[in-house]
């Protein structure tokens, strides 16, 4: 997920568990394409809601990326990034928010920084 938002600008933290908290949790009838579909209760895999139920996301590390069904494996949550001016940041960009912490590659090598509270 993280090379795909950026392609698109948009920075995403780099581990699942992290994403999970990089946006507003919205249901799965809610689900737009872009949202972020973190599935199992340890957040372990995440897939891209592309609409009409489904998602694309690779398998596992290596596989080709496929489309499957958004409910193929148990869902945590479903996080869509917080993107443009009404979230403190200019359009098409997340605003990076919530516990996480940069270290290695954050602010630059062996710095800290936390992101500021949603």
């Amino acid at each position: 997920m993280q090379w795909a938002y950026g392609r698109a600008g948009v920075g995403l933290p780099r581990t699942s568990q992290a994403q999970r908290n990089a946006g507003r949790h919205v249901s799965l009838s809610e689900a737009r394409p872009g949202d972020l579909v973190i599935y199992r209760d340890d957040a372990s895999h995440v897939g891209m809601y592309v609409g009409n139920g489904q998602v694309v996301h690779a398998p596992y590390p290596g596989a080709r990326v496929r489309y499957d069904p958004a409910n193929m494996m148990p869902i945590s949550s479903i996080t869509r990034p917080l993107t443009g001016p009404d979230h403190r940041g200019p359009p098409g960009r997340l605003v990076r928010c919530g516990p996480w912490t940069a270290g290695r590659g954050g602010t630059g090598a062996g710095q800290r920084t936390a992101w500021p509270p949603c």
